[in-house]
């Protein structure tokens, strides 16, 4: 079996896929709508699945997560650890995705 030279000029212009994403992400605006969901999605992950499964509603709009909780004491405790959580989501996304969270 025979085996190609790689092409050098070819390895040159390749991009990496994750800087690849990043530059369409940004070109099409949709960078922080893509970061939203993301964060979303890894809710049960970064909270665990007690508080997942109590979450009815979660949202991000201007900066601030929107959570509805459907425990009153779980909107409590959250709101006396506003600040742990917010800590979570930004060891993972960065403090740039989340500046303010609201309970309801």
């Amino acid at each position: 079996m025979a085996y190609r030279k790689k092409d050098d000029k070819r390895e040159e212009r390749a991009t990496p896929l994750k800087e690849a994403f990043n530059k369409l992400l940004h070109s099409y605006e949709i960078k922080d709508k893509y970061e939203a969901n993301k964060l979303v999605l890894s809710w049960k992950e970064l909270m665990g699945p007690t508080i997942a499964n109590r979450t009815e509603k979660i949202y991000l709009l201007d900066h601030t997560l929107h959570i509805k909780l459907s425990s009153p004491h779980l909107r409590q405790e959250m709101l006396m650890s506003k600040q742990r959580v917010l800590d979570i989501i930004a060891e993972k996304f960065g403090n740039d995705l989340v500046k303010d969270i609201r309970f309801y």
